[in-house]
């Protein structure tokens, strides 16, 4: 969701934090948690608006990326078993894979799974969290395709905020 920043504006000039506007004019003793009304009083105008579209595009995108890129390397349910999937898992399944099928039809190999439990599992079954990855994984990019066009056709900050990312373990 995209907020909306808040500026000051006193003198002609526009301050990105209230701190910067002190700092702009030391010679002046600005009170502390000072509301609205008191910081009109002081002729300085407290504006709240969203960043420049193109910002908030960019920054949008980015979530959506990372929620896509986190779901990927979430842990593979198959066959009942879950198992983590972060790139060091991957690996160590790629190898377990390779030393199976090395090993012959009927193979198999005690792995721990994301729980910390134990399975017996064969090169079929890892062959099967894999297409099930893949599986998901196309559906995680597919989503983040049209999330992006959609981000991208926005017009404005209220449009982006009407987009749904989902949840990072979707």
């Amino acid at each position: 969701m995209i907020q909306k920043v808040i500026k000051y504006k006193y003198e002609g000039n526009t301050y990105d934090s209230f701190a910067q506007l002190k700092q702009a004019y030391p010679y002046i003793s600005f009170p502390v948690g000072a509301d609205a009304d008191v910081l009109a009083t002081l002729g300085i105008e407290k504006v709240e608006e969203y960043p420049p579209l193109e910002r908030c595009k960019e920054v949008l995108i980015n979530a959506a990326k990372l929620r896509r890129d986190t779901a990927e390397v979430a842990p593979v349910e198959y066959k009942g078993n879950t198992y983590d999937f972060d790139t060091k898992s991957r690996d160590r399944l790629d190898i377990a894979l390779k030393a199976l099928t090395v090993q012959g039809e009927g193979a198999t190999i005690g792995w721990a799974m994301a729980d910390n439990s134990t399975a017996v599992i064969t090169a079929a079954d890892i062959m099967g969290v894999f297409v099930t990855s893949a599986v998901r994984s196309n559906a995680l990019h597919e989503r983040y395709r049209k999330q992006k066009a959609a981000i991208e056709k926005a017009e404005s900050a209220e449009e982006l905020n009407k987009i749904e990312l989902g949840a990072t373990n979707e």
